[in-house]
C-alpha cells in the first residue's frame, strides 16, 4: 500500500491527516526526543554535583576552604548551563544567548568574591534544582507515549489471539482471534462449552 500526496492539500483534512503521518519521522521529532531522553541523567548528575558540592561547602564554611567549595559549585553551574545550551543547540537548532562572560576580580581573593557574587552561576543553580523533577516526568512521558505507540502499531502482529476475559475475579487467556492454524481453530470448537 503506498500512500501519495498531491502537491497541493485538497482540505485542511488531508493537511492534518499529512501532518499526523509524517511528523513521528521527522529528524526533529526524533531529535527533539533525544534531547528529552538526555536530559534526565544531565539533571540527575548536575543535581548530585550540586548537591554534594554546596553541601560539602556549607558543611566546611567555618574554614576558609568551604567558602573555595561553594564557589566551584557556583562555577559549576554555570558550566552546567553552558552544557544544556549546546546541547539546545546541536539537537534542536535552538541558539540559547550566552549570559555575560564571567569576569573575576585580580587574585584569588577577588576570584572568590566574584564567584560568589556570580548571579548566572545561582541562576543555573536554581534551574537545576527545578529542572530535575520536570526532567524526570518528560522522561517517563516521553517514554511512555512512544511505548503505547509503538505497542498499538505492532499490536496487529502478536495481539491477535489474546484477549482477557474476567471470571470471578480471575483472569484467564482466551483465544479470540482468527482461526489461521486448524489446529487451533479445532482446539478453540473443543475447548468451547455446549
Amino acid at each position: 500500500m503506498v500512500i501519495t500526496w498531491g502537491s497541493e492539500p485538497n482540505s485542511r483534512v488531508e493537511e492534518i491527516a499529512r501532518t499526523i503521518i509524517e511528523t513521528p519521522f521527522t529528524r526533529r521529532t526524533w531529535s527533539e526526543l533525544l534531547f528529552l531522553v538526555m536530559g534526565m541523567p544531565i539533571a540527575l548528575l548536575s543535581f548530585a554535583f550540586i548537591g554534594v558540592t554546596l553541601a560539602t561547602g556549607v558543611v566546611l564554611a567555618i574554614t576558609f576552604i568551604g567558602l573555595a567549595i561553594i564557589a566551584i559549585a557556583v562555577r559549576g553551574a554555570r558550566g552546567i548551563g553552558g552544557i544544556r545550551r549546546r546541547l539546545a543547540a546541536v539537537l534542536l537548532n535552538e541558539a540559547v544567548e550566552e549570559p555575560l562572560a564571567f569576569s573575576p576580580r585580580p587574585g584569588y581573593l577577588g576570584w572568590l568574591q566574584s564567584a560568589l557574587r556570580d548571579r548566572t552561576g545561582w541562576k543555573a543553580m536554581a534551574y537545576v534544582a527545578i529542572k530535575v523533577p520536570f526532567a524526570i516526568v518528560a522522561f517517563f512521558t516521553a517514554f511512555s507515549v512512544w511505548w503505547d505507540a509503538f505497542r498499538n502499531l505492532t499490536y496487529p502482529s502478536w495481539g491477535w489471539g489474546t484477549t482477557t476475559t474476567w471470571r470471578s475475579g480471575e483472569s484467564s487467556k482466551s483465544s479470540s482471534g482468527p482461526a489461521i492454524y486448524p489446529q487451533r481453530a479445532v482446539d478453540r470448537l473443543s475447548a468451547s462449552p455446549r
